[in-house]
């Protein structure tokens, strides 16, 4: 895997985002009717929802999260 910045420009919507904490696969970026969310598990989500992928994102990485796409 690779690690994502903020630039989702090459990363089609579709293709799984993953979310480390402490170096361990934490959780997901998904989205949802009420916009794009950091699932952490059943019904967890570490961040509220958010029109955008980069805004969940940059919240996840405020809160210490990295994030990495597959290699393809």
């Amino acid at each position: 895997m690779r690690e994502i910045i903020i630039n989702l420009n090459n990363i089609p919507a579709r293709q799984p985002i993953f979310a480390k904490l402490d170096g361990y696969l934490a959780g997901m970026v998904v989205q949802e009717t009420k916009g794009w969310i950091l699932r952490i598990g059943g019904q967890f989500g570490a961040s509220g929802h958010f029109k955008n992928r980069e805004d969940c994102i940059i919240r996840g990485q405020e809160m210490g999260y990295t994030f990495y796409v597959e290699e393809r």
